[in-house]
């Protein structure tokens, strides 16, 4: 999801920007129709909401520890009030409110959403936008955002918090309570306005199914109807302790699709290719156009 890869020197071109699907089933049209509702207006408690797992990580650049330093702070000290929610749970803190069934509906009865992604990185976050944001946005919430290194290029000026900008949590939590209704209609304008754009439609598997379509040379013929096919509503994650790569590294591989090696998509990371090159076979097409 790097948009390192929108440099257009980067290993000779080789790299395509892809948008992190946020969303899954289109309707028949193509058209981007299950997003959530979005929430306008109504009572909202004027406090801080996040909703993440118990989860801990020692890679450089996580950030699970400092949601769980956020809630201890805010719930010691701050004066606007905050509430976590989230599977594993959170034992050990006084905000922790348990899981919740509906994290749409959860989401839509507080002011602001704090949308921390799982990594922050000046190189490994850059272009990292994820659904974290898009669903406080539906909801109708404010983000507070920490995460995707340059949230600036994806979302428009006055409509998110940006964390890093505030020296302290001290800080963030006086600026809260220091917003004027004036400017929470402000930033709720903006947001409306986002959402309302064509740009939103791109973190849809649909637009990324398309976009691979495109990437192959070919376009999806016959009965073909958007949408994932049966079973294939989650997707085994890899465990295979694979070496870091470098992006000079994955210019050297070629495409990884084989004739030979012609299987059903969940078989395709197994493919090598002979002739990095040449197009891609028709079989091949059909193939993933039935997964």
């Amino acid at each position: 999801w790097s948009n390192q890869c929108d440099r257009s020197g980067l290993c000779g071109g080789k790299f395509r920007r892809l948008y992190l699907p946020a969303y899954g089933q289109p309707d028949a049209t193509g058209k981007c129709r299950n997003l959530p509702v979005i929430v306008t207006g109504g009572e909202r408690k004027n406090a801080i909401v996040a909703i993440n797992g118990n989860k801990q990580s020692s890679q450089a650049g996580q950030m699970y520890s400092e949601r769980v330093c956020f809630a201890e702070w805010f719930a010691a000290h701050g004066k606007t009030p905050m509430d976590l929610y989230g599977r594993p749970g959170f034992p050990g803190l006084a905000n922790y409110r348990g899981e919740c069934d509906d994290k749409h509906a959860t989401l839509a009865r507080y002011r602001f959403a704090l949308a921390m992604d799982n990594t922050y990185h000046e190189t490994w976050s850059r272009g990292y936008f994820t659904r974290e944001v898009l669903d406080g946005l539906y909801a109708g919430c404010i983000p507070i955002i920490k995460g995707c290194y340059n949230v600036e290029d994806y979302l428009p000026d006055g409509s998110y918090i940006d964390l890093r900008k505030y020296e302290d949590y001290r800080h963030l939590d006086l600026y809260l309570q220091e917003m004027m209704p004036y400017e929470v209609r402000a930033y709720e304008e903006a947001i409306a306005r986002y959402l309302g754009s064509p740009e939103v439609e791109r973190y849809h598997a649909h637009a990324t199914y398309m976009q691979l379509f495109a990437l192959c040379g070919s376009e999806p013929t016959g009965e073909w109807t958007p949408g994932l096919a049966d079973g294939r509503d989650k997707l085994p994650a890899r465990g295979d302790g694979a070496e870091i790569w470098s992006w000079a590294q994955l210019a050297q591989v070629g495409r990884p699709i084989a004739p030979a090696e012609l299987r059903p998509m969940r078989y395709l990371h197994l493919a090598h290719v002979k002739d990095p090159g040449g197009p891609l076979p028709a079989e091949f097409l059909t193939a993933l156009r039935d997964e």
